[in-house]
């Protein structure tokens, strides 16, 4: 049905903005629908179940995979719809108008960057750094309305901070550094820390996704 819906529709409904950048909300949400849909479909096959998740040795997580071409369909499928998810943060509209149910999707969007981030694929560092801070952010932004996203913005920085802990605990093995020279160790190091505080550092911006206009009502743009 996802394929279907996809191949279905026309080109000038590919992307919920419509021409001089306005938005289509109705497609927005069927855009994230599908997305969110994807990720539900796909994800108990995929090679992202969380290394917090894992009662076994948590080590085998970092040794499965070692590139994106090492993930199966399932798996580049969610991350593929993951990132879509984050692309429709960047909308230059009010993330307050849209349905609520949007923070939802966003942290299924962020677990699945987080679970990325847990196995570490170093062709991707960067970018995952650029599309978790776009959804925190988006989570925060949201937060000042609807308390549910308070919520979730608080659960995602959790997981970041149990996954830190476990990647600090993999430092200590032999096979951490066995794959890689003392510089490029070092430099994973570096990222993982970098990551964690600018996460925990995080706050809203004013201005960064919406701005505030009629003061006296709090309506956002």
């Amino acid at each position: 049905m996802l394929t279907s819906w996809r191949v279905s529709l026309p080109k000038s409904k590919a992307d919920a903005l419509r021409q001089y950048g306005h938005l289509d909300e109705m497609l927005f949400q069927a855009h994230m629908i599908t997305h969110a849909t994807s990720i539900l479909l796909h994800q108990p096959y995929s090679q992202l179940n969380s290394i917090l998740s894992r009662s076994n040795n948590q080590t085998d997580q970092y040794d499965s995979v070692s590139s994106r071409d090492d993930f199966n369909n399932h798996t580049k499928n969610i991350i593929q719809a993951a990132t879509e998810i984050s692309k429709l943060v960047t909308h230059r509209v009010s993330l307050l108008s849209h349905s609520h149910f949007f923070s939802y999707v966003v942290t299924m969007s962020s677990v699945i960057h987080l679970n990325r981030w847990a196995i570490f694929t170093p062709d991707t560092e960067n970018n995952l750094r650029q599309v978790l801070r776009l959804n925190i952010g988006a989570l925060s932004r949201m937060s000042l309305v609807w308390s549910a996203s308070e919520r979730e913005s608080s659960s995602v920085k959790s997981m970041a901070r149990s996954i830190y802990q476990v990647k600090k605990q993999y430092r200590v093995l032999p096979q951490f550094w066995i794959s890689m020279t003392h510089d490029e160790a070092m430099d994973r190091i570096a990222a993982d820390d970098a990551m964690i505080h600018e996460f925990e550092d995080m706050q809203v911006v004013p201005g960064m996704m919406g701005h505030w206009t009629d003061p006296g009502n709090k309506q956002w743009n």
